[in-house]
C-alpha cells in the first residue's frame, strides 16, 4: 500500500509528513490550485480535522512566526515561516521540499509549534525563535518540549558553496561535526542549537530521512534542480492538538 503520509499520531496530537503519494502540496508549485486544495481536504477528511482551521504560510526563509488563536479562520496566508498554537482542532502546516520540518510539543502548557527551517532559517535559528514565542505566549520551558525533526536533506546531499559554507562557519564555530567545506547538516545544526537552548536529548527524535535520496517517496527541490525540475512538488507537514 502506498504510504500517502507519515503520521506520528498520539494520544493528544496528530503529526504528519505527506509523500509524493499525496501529490504536490504547494499551492506554488501547481498550475490548478484546486488539486492542493482537494489534496488537503482529503488530509482533513482522513484525520478528522477542518480544512478552515488549517493555517498555511506564505513562506518566506525567515524567522517569523504566527500565533494562531481561538479566532483563526483560514484566509489570507500569514507571511511567516513558523506557527503555534494551543487551540485544540487548529492544524498548523508548512511547505517542505528538503527544507527541515521542526515539529514542537509541549505537554505541560498543552501547545504546539512547527517551523520551516530552510538554510537561512536554520543560519538565522528559527527553531530557537519558536521555543521562546511559545515560552513568551504560553509560558513554555525548552526542557518541557517535545521535538520531532521530519524529513528533510541530508548533509551529504546538502552541498554548498564557499559563501554559505562561511557564514555557518562564522556563526557557529563550535559546530564542526555539522559544518564542514562543501557541505551542511542542516538538521544538525537545528539539533545542537535546541540542545543550547535546553531542551532535553531524550526529547529530540530525529526522524533520519532523506528527502533527496529518498526518490520513491519525496519530491527534492535539490535533486529537481540538477534535473532541471525544481517545481516538481512539495510535501506538507501538519501539526494539530486533538480536543
Amino acid at each position: 500500500m502506498r504510504q500517502v503520509c507519515i503520521n506520528q499520531e498520539k494520544n493528544d496530537i496528530i503529526q504528519l509528513f505527506t509523500t509524493r503519494y499525496t501529490g504536490n502540496m504547494s499551492h506554488t508549485r501547481e498550475e490548478n490550485k484546486q488539486n492542493v486544495d482537494k489534496r488537503f481536504e482529503m488530509i482533513a477528511n482522513t484525520f478528522n480535522m477542518s480544512v478552515d482551521r488549517m493555517v498555511l504560510l506564505n513562506q518566506t526563509h525567515g524567522t517569523d512566526i504566527f500565533v494562531a488563536d481561538e479566532s483563526y479562520i483560514r484566509g489570507e496566508k500569514p507571511v511567516c515561516d513558523a506557527s503555534v498554537t494551543n487551540v485544540p482542532g487548529i492544524c498548523l502546516v508548512t511547505i517542505h521540499a528538503d527544507c527541515v520540518p521542526v515539529y514542537f510539543h509541549d505537554k505541560k502548557t498543552k501547545s504546539i509549534g512547527l517551523a520551516h527551517s530552510g538554510w537561512k532559517g536554520t543560519l538565522d535559528g528559527i527553531s530557537i525563535h519558536v521555543l521562546d514565542k511559545m515560552n513568551e505566549v504560553y509560558g513554555t520551558k525548552a526542557e518541557d518540549v517535545e521535538i520531532v525533526i521530519g524529513p528533510c536533506i541530508c548533509k551529504s546531499c546538502f552541498e554548498v558553496k564557499n559563501d554559505v559554507y562561511s557564514l555557518f562557519a562564522g556563526k557557529y564555530p563550535d559546530y564542526a561535526d555539522c559544518i564542514t567545506e562543501g557541505n551542511i547538516d542542516l538538521k544538525g545544526v537545528i539539533i545542537r542549537g535546541l540542545l543550547d537552548k535546553g531542551v532535553r536529548e531524550e526529547n529530540i527524535i530525529d526522524m533520519d530521512i532523506c528527502t533527496c535520496h529518498n526518490e520513491d517517496l519525496f519530491f527534492s527541490h535539490r535533486r529537481g534542480t540538477k534535473r532541471n525540475k525544481s517545481g516538481e512538488g512539495a510535501m506538507a507537514a501538519l501539526a494539530c492538538l486533538k480536543g
